[in-house]
């Protein structure tokens, strides 16, 4: 019916931009603290001072990237997960029509071999690219170099939740289960592929900016 499929994808979105919401506010306290405490240390005009020990400026909340983790978890939520744990527990129904512990090995290798690796990070990438305005040439260069590494995070983080809910939950609770670990798994991954610059690495980042708008 559609009133899962919908609530799904409500549901996605909400704890997409939830997840990515707490992340980023979090990093913005660490940059302000970090901003109080240099400032406090370094009492001099900003002009007087090295520039190893000026104070990176707090981060703002980054709207575009709340928007990628908003849109992509609606998707992944609704259409991708919906559409994929039905046609999953099909599939694995001709290999172990029985259940048990081979279904369960069964769908735990699908969902690692094919969702994670061929749907998720590609679109993952895509969204991003979209959403943020990046290049094409930006975009797949960041997934060359992002895309491993990210891949070995998903299986850490997924691998025992799914585990739980393909030999544990009844299929018609597991979107759910999926949809709240996803909001744990959202900021997580808001961290991750998003980690907060070094305090110098911004600071020249802050004064390369002032002497543009200056200049």
């Amino acid at each position: 019916s559609r009133q899962p499929f919908r609530t799904s994808t409500i549901t996605g979105a909400i704890l997409g931009w939830a997840g990515d919401a707490l992340t980023q506010r979090r990093q913005m306290l660490e940059q302000a603290a970090e901003h109080c405490q240099s400032m406090v240390q370094h009492p001099k005009p900003a002009e007087d001072r090295p520039i190893d020990v000026q104070p990176a400026m707090p981060e703002h909340f980054d709207v575009r990237r709340s928007l990628v983790f908003t849109v992509f978890s609606a998707y992944m939520g609704g259409p991708v997960n919906y559409v994929w744990l039905v046609q999953l527990h099909r599939a694995v129904a001709y290999v172990a029509p029985n259940g048990g512990a081979r279904a369960l090995v069964a769908k735990m290798a699908l969902q690692a071999s094919i969702l994670q690796p061929l749907i998720f990070l590609p679109s993952y990438f895509a969204f991003n690219g979209v959403v943020r305005g990046w290049s094409r040439q930006e975009t797949l260069e960041r997934a060359r170099r992002e895309y491993w590494p990210t891949l070995q995070y998903v299986w850490v983080f997924w691998t025992p939740a799914v585990a739980f809910a393909f030999g544990v939950l009844p299929m018609r609770q597991q979107p759910a289960f999926f949809a709240l670990v996803g909001f744990a798994w959202n900021a997580c991954l808001s961290a991750f592929s998003n980690p907060r610059k070094s305090p110098h690495i911004k600071a020249l980042q802050d004064g390369a900016a002032l002497a543009d708008s200056n200049g």
